[in-house]
């Protein structure tokens, strides 16, 4: 598999990207924290994170109908612009977590993790 040059590629892009997800994840729970001091703020957060798993079903019937590759490559750009955005917003002292959770549930609907089950392999 390792032979492989674009298994390669996409093992190193998929590291990369889970490992940016999971900083991503603990420091904006932790800058939620900081700003809200609220536990429920941070259900909020986490609720905007997750509920575009909870409709991933409805997209799995048309993601078969596209190439895989190309899809990857859109999900990707897709966190990225929203995730700078919030950057930008977080480093100029903007702390309104409304905007916050807007954000961060844009950018969670290109998350990519329905691309991953055995019937979608990568072209």
């Amino acid at each position: 598999m390792l032979k492989n040059v674009n298994f390669k590629y996409l093992l190193l892009g998929r590291t990369m990207s889970n490992l940016g997800d999971s900083i991503y994840y603990i420091a904006l729970s932790w800058y939620i924290m900081q700003v809200t001091d609220s536990g429920l703020w941070l259900g909020v957060f986490n609720f905007a994170i997750f509920i575009p798993n909870a409709l991933s079903f409805l997209i799995g019937p048309y993601i078969d109908k596209y190439n895989k590759r190309m899809l990857l490559i859109i999900c990707e750009w897709g966190q990225l612009l929203p995730i700078l955005a919030l950057t930008l917003i977080v480093f100029n002292g903007i702390e309104n977590p409304y905007i916050i959770c807007i954000i961060v549930a844009t950018a969670s609907f290109f998350w990519d993790e329905y691309l991953h089950y055995p019937r979608c392999p990568y072209s």
